[in-house]
């Protein structure tokens, strides 16, 4: 591997040369680092669904599981 790559390999981060930046390259990086703070952001999404989910699950009224509900906390 190495070298340079052929852009038409890459047809949506060609698509995106010029206008998120001015080389494939950079295009790649620009998406590899949103990716991967996704990730992040993502994981944190997760959790706050799911234990908003547990603790209207475990509600025994409507009352109380709008009031679960409003208390979830997201990132």
């Amino acid at each position: 591997m190495g070298g340079t790559p052929d852009p038409s390999d890459f047809s949506l981060l060609s698509a995106e040369v010029g206008i998120t930046a001015p080389t494939l390259g950079e295009v790649a990086a620009i998406v590899n680092n949103a990716f991967l703070q996704w990730q992040i952001i993502g994981g944190a999404i997760e959790a706050a669904r799911l234990g908003t989910k547990a603790a209207i699950e475990a509600t025994g009224t409507g009352g109380d599981a709008e009031a679960a509900a409003a208390a979830a906390s997201w990132p």
